[in-house]
């Protein structure tokens, strides 16, 4: 992953769920209140491949987080939020002009 982020230089990241954003941006916390909401922020990433020594990067990405899919097994009460989250996603990849597969 970390070779894939500064090797792409993505314009945007999708965290999907709690375990991969804070593995990202290193933020311990509540995904309720911070999910489907645009940050921009350095990441973390392995200092070497034989440590487990995390280093931030020089550059700023946006990270867009959401719920891990199967989160909605548990509490069907997220799947609206989710969608939401997902129109937001596509609203901004629109307005960045970002292109998937080609399309757009």
């Amino acid at each position: 992953m970390d070779y894939n982020i500064c090797s792409i230089q993505p314009k945007i990241i999708v965290t999907l769920g709690k375990i991969a954003l804070e593995r990202v941006t290193g933020m311990k916390g509540n995904l309720e209140k911070i999910h489907g909401k645009m940050m921009i922020t350095p990441v973390q990433k392995l200092k070497r491949l034989d440590s487990s020594e995390m280093v931030w990067t020089d550059r700023k990405y946006k990270i867009f987080p959401l719920y891990h899919p199967a989160a909605v097994f548990y509490n069907r009460r997220l799947l609206q939020e989710i969608y939401e989250d997902l129109d937001q996603l596509k609203k901004y990849i629109k307005e960045e002009g970002i292109r998937l597969n080609g399309a757009m």
